[in-house]
């Protein structure tokens, strides 16, 4: 059963714009194009984290 104080992956990504890539040691998601992520499927035995972001967006100078 997922934690309830996990925000959702796509939450997440939504409060955090400056991260490009993320994960939550189940999913692994990426913004497109458009700027909506998208997120891989969770495995069988995953056990969700609190997310991190992998690749932040280079800063504006």
């Amino acid at each position: 059963m997922p934690n309830p104080t996990l925000l959702p992956i796509e939450t997440w990504g939504a409060r955090n714009p400056s991260c490009l890539e993320w994960t939550d040691a189940c999913h692994i998601c990426a913004r497109g194009p458009s700027g909506k992520p998208q997120c891989s499927i969770v495995g069988i035995a995953c056990v969700q984290k609190a997310a991190t972001c992998t690749k932040q967006a280079p800063a504006k100078p």
